[in-house]
C-alpha cells in the first residue's frame, strides 16, 4: 500500500492535472474568439498595405503562415452566418476554431447569396469553377451567367 507522503503527492497531481485539463477545455471553447479577433486584425492590416505587398507583408510580421491568415479573414468576413448557424447548436461562444471552419466549410452559398454577392458595390467577390449539381462537369459561373440561369422569383426581394 501507499504511504501517506504518496497519497498526498498523488493527490496533488491529481489537482494540477485537473486544473491543465479545465484550462485546456476552457482555451479550446474560446478558440474561434480569439480567430475572430485575429480576422478583424488581419483585415485592418491588409486594408493598410500597399497593393502587392500582403503576403511580403505577412511573412515578415506575423508568425501565422498564409493559409492560416485566410482561414481568420474567412471567419472574420463570415461571422454572422456562424452566429446563425451555432444559435441553434452549442453556441457561438462555445465553438472552437476549427470548429468554426467546419461550420462555414458545411454549408454551400445558394444562387440567391451569390447574386447578392455580386451585385454589392466594390465586391471582392470572384466568382469560381464550381461544379454544376445536375451533371457533375466543372463549369464558370460568371455573374451573367449566373444571373441568366436563376429563375426571377429567387432573386427579387420577396
Amino acid at each position: 500500500m501507499s504511504s501517506a507522503r504518496e497519497r498526498s503527492e498523488l493527490q496533488g497531481l491529481a489537482t494540477e492535472i485537473n486544473s491543465e485539463h479545465a484550462a485546456v477545455e476552457a482555451s479550446l471553447r474560446t478558440g474561434l474568439a480569439h480567430a475572430l479577433r485575429a480576422g478583424e486584425l488581419l483585415i485592418a492590416a491588409k486594408s493598410l498595405v500597399g497593393h502587392g505587398e500582403w503576403l511580403s507583408w505577412l511573412a515578415a510580421n506575423c508568425a501565422v503562415s498564409e493559409r492560416t491568415a485566410q482561414a481568420y479573414m474567412r471567419l472574420t468576413a463570415n461571422r454572422s452566418e456562424l452566429e446563425a448557424k451555432s444559435a441553434t447548436g452549442c453556441g457561438f461562444e462555445n465553438l472552437s476554431f476549427r470548429q468554426g471552419l467546419k461550420l462555414l466549410a458545411d454549408s454551400k452559398p445558394s444562387a440567391a447569396d451569390v447574386v447578392s454577392r455580386l451585385s454589392r458595390p466594390n465586391s471582392k467577390y470572384i466568382p469560381r469553377l464550381v461544379w454544376c449539381s445536375p451533371v457533375r462537369t466543372r463549369a464558370h459561373m460568371c455573374g451573367s451567367c449566373l444571373r441568366s440561369s436563376i429563375p426571377a422569383a429567387a432573386t427579387s426581394p420577396a
